[in-house]
């Protein structure tokens, strides 16, 4: 869990210094919408991977809708379990101190990078298969 947070942490921590120069985010929304993708696309990587390499047959259609399923009930989730008690304030306060003594952009680029390693890979699977 504490890597989780930590990866909410660095993209909540990006949208805020957003926000703070006067730019009009919601920060709670956009890091939300960015863990929807993140687990859709690695939901769809693993699914691909299942269809592809296990049963050996590849319906189209289904990868489409577990894709946009997934993708908003885990965006819905992940919103109301940081919104709720004020958890994304937990979470930042209890990293901010220590984000402040290491290297940001690294961080952001490693939390950006999981997040889309997924779709990265996609394209992968097909090229080489």
């Amino acid at each position: 869990m504490k890597f989780i947070d930590y990866i909410y942490f660095n993209i909540y921590r990006w949208y805020y210094k957003m926000k703070i120069n006067g730019r009009e985010v919601n920060s709670e929304s956009l890091t939300s919408m960015w863990f929807g993708l993140c687990i859709g696309g690695w939901v769809l990587l693993l699914d691909l991977i299942y269809f592809h390499f296990i049963l050996k047959s590849y319906p189209p259609s289904i990868h489409k809708i577990i894709l946009i399923l997934v993708t908003l009930i885990c965006s819905g989730i992940i919103n109301n379990f940081y919104s709720s008690n004020g958890r994304y304030l937990k979470v930042y306060n209890r990293y901010i101190s220590s984000a402040d003594k290491q290297s940001k952009g690294s961080q952001i680029f490693l939390s950006f990078g999981f997040m889309l390693l997924p779709y990265v890979l996609l394209p992968f699977i097909f090229i080489f298969n």
